[in-house]
């Protein structure tokens, strides 16, 4: 057995150095590193890296899993992960959110969910097979070198007056001319690592601001919790579609994407440029 190499303490001191990765791999040798990588697991491994482990176990048991591999393993292609975060870190005055710097780093990329990930393509609008695993819009995270836009947070204060705060973001999904979803860099500790997201069809430059975010606008106060309620989508979306095979009335046909409805196409660059 693999583990008979090294005695079992030696392993427990091992695994919780791991990267994601590895740590998946390592549970696929044997029992007995499987237990041990699970003993390991839960008192000194990394608490995000445990976080991200759990939720890949999670998503590679859902009954949407393999049906959305097919389109994503065709066109995955390579990018360099620690490039995509410098070309980030480069922008002045932004913070790159610890659990997004270990996604992008140490996610496998055949387990992407919802097919957002810098090694996709950027316009990939519906799919008529395995939807679920499809969102309609632009994957923004597919733009290399990425884009760190400026955008403008609204916060209403007493008297009916408004306050505006500029900061940095980086856009993830484009959904047609309306609703947008980014990930905040702000390095104050006020709203660092937010995501935020709603629809801004007719003011798509004056977002809510994250401390008093729109009812209707999605709002996310971590990148796991993104991912997590990402999952929860395709499963739902994949509840329809077994629905529409079994004959009830709903029905998902591929959708054509218009450059134009981009709403990253009117947002400034970070920084903001001099008034």
């Amino acid at each position: 057995m693999p583990s008979a190499i090294f005695p079992n303490e030696l392993w427990l001191d091992i695994i919780p150095h791991l990267e994601l990765q590895p740590l998946i791999a390592i549970r696929c040798t044997s029992r007995t590193l499987r237990s041990l990588a699970a003993s390991a697991a839960s008192a000194n491994i990394h608490p995000l890296r445990k976080a991200f482990l759990s939720l890949y176990l999670d998503i590679i048991d859902r009954p949407w899993f393999l049906e959305t591999r097919p389109w994503l393993l065709e066109n995955l292609r390579p990018f360099d992960r620690q490039a995509y975060l410098d070309a980030i870190a480069a922008f002045p005055g932004v913070h790159i959110p610890e659990d997004f710097a270990m996604w992008i780093m140490e996610w496998p990329e055949c387990a992407v969910i919802k097919c957002m990930w810098p090694g996709l393509p950027l316009d990939q609008g519906y799919r008529a097979r395995y939807y679920a695993g499809h969102r309609a819009g632009w994957n923004c995270l597919g733009m290399i070198p990425p884009t760190v836009l400026a955008f403008t947070m609204m916060e209403e204060i007493d008297l009916g007056l408004n306050t505006f705060t500029r900061t940095p973001g980086l856009l993830l999904w484009d959904q047609f001319n309306s609703d947008i979803e980014y990930l905040l860099l702000h390095r104050g500790e006020r709203f660092r690592g937010y995501i935020v997201g709603g629809n801004h069809r007719f003011y798509a430059e004056v977002l809510s601001h994250p401390d008093e975010p729109h009812p209707d606008d999605p709002f996310w106060t971590s990148w796991i919790a993104y991912l997590e309620d990402s999952a929860n989508a395709v499963q739902a979306t994949h509840r329809l579609e077994r629905l529409a095979l079994e004959g009830a009335v709903y029905s998902f046909s591929p959708y054509v994407l218009d450059p134009s409805q981009r709403v990253s196409a009117s947002l400034p660059p970070w920084p903001p440029a001099p008034a």
